[in-house]
């Protein structure tokens, strides 16, 4: 027992040293931490100077469980990308796409043609879901199903289509079904998180379970499969660095719901500045999962998992959780 506690003690010893060498070596994203605090005090004063600090130590928390957990598996391949320049720029044009489409369900933007037709694709899907309605199907779940069938039409089936394109497969696209013990701690210290607020307990045990497993669908499956099943390893294809291509990354999956959160009043200035702060690494972390696994599924599920089933960070700007 005690040989044990000294092991883990040195192990972690080792990935913090790792770790912080990394970081020093990686000017990109130590700016982004120093400039991103710098925007946070900013915005909110010492109280997201506090927020940002304890978020750095969960963020530092979390990457060294997820180092040393995934360090002992076996060697996972670096996809190999065929036309790297070629297919981050489709999809970075499919990322301007997506976000034009958001902006547009939000009220944010009227396109012609483009808005009218996803306003007319959301009422078809709504009215589809009515029918469910008649035969006793409770109105908060075909909510959740209407949003799933159109993030479905609109993101999911375009980016595996564009995937397919290219020649790649389910597994290359990162659907790899291991690490489930890191899933499972991952999650765990997530619920364990959100207790304080009580967010698992804000509604009856089966309906946050539906709730869940619809929202992989909304949330968890598009923005991991588009963030860090493409764009991510075709960033550090042709960055030839995986830190670089991962901040960059999570700048873009902030920027990315920049409109939700007009829609719900936040001003342009406070979230055009939040995009670029460091005060809710979420996509940091989520990336770094996907680098460390080669898989999207952990991202996936632990995606989903935050404001669902507990929190991974804090927030001073959305509230408890956000994205």
């Amino acid at each position: 027992m005690i040989n044990k506690v000294i092991r883990m003690k040195n192990t972690i010893n080792i990935t913090v040293k790792h770790l912080f060498k990394r970081l020093l070596e990686s000017p990109l994203l130590l700016g982004w931490i120093i400039i991103g605090t710098i925007i946070e005090i900013m915005l909110n004063g010492y109280k997201g100077l506090l927020i940002n600090i304890i978020n750095l130590i969960l963020l530092t928390f979390f990457t060294i469980v997820i180092k040393i957990m995934t360090d002992s598996s076996p060697v996972k391949l670096i996809p190999k990308i065929k036309h790297p320049r070629l297919e981050l720029f489709s999809g970075i044009l499919f990322y301007i796409f997506l976000f034009i489409e958001t902006s547009i369900f939000w009220g944010q933007a009227n396109i012609p043609y483009l808005s009218s037709g996803i306003t007319n694709l959301f009422s078809s899907i709504e009215s589809i879901s009515l029918k469910f309605g008649n035969i006793g199907v409770p109105i908060w779940v075909l909510t959740l199903l209407s949003n799933a069938a159109l993030v479905i039409v609109i993101e999911l089936i375009p980016i595996v289509i564009l995937f397919l394109c290219w020649g790649y497969g389910f597994k290359k696209m990162g659907f790899i079904f291991s690490n489930l013990r890191l899933i499972l701690v991952l999650v765990g210290v997530t619920i364990i998180l959100g207790l304080h607020s009580r967010i698992l307990f804000q509604q009856p045990f089966y309906k946050t379970i539906i709730t869940f497993f619809i929202s992989i669908f909304v949330n968890g499956l598009p923005e991991e499969l588009i963030l860090r099943g493409y764009l991510l390893p075709r960033f550090e294809a042709v960055f030839k660095n995986s830190i670089n291509a991962l901040v960059i990354v999570a700048i873009l999956f902030n920027i990315f719901h920049v409109p939700t959160y007009l829609a719900k009043g936040v001003s342009m200035y406070q979230i055009l500045m939040t995009s670029f702060s460091i005060v809710y690494p979420s996509g940091l972390i989520w990336g770094y999962l996907y680098l460390k696994t080669r898989s999207i599924v952990p991202g996936i599920i632990w995606h989903t998992s935050n404001a669902i089933l507990g929190i991974i960070f804090l927030s001073s700007l959305w509230g408890t959780y956000i994205l």
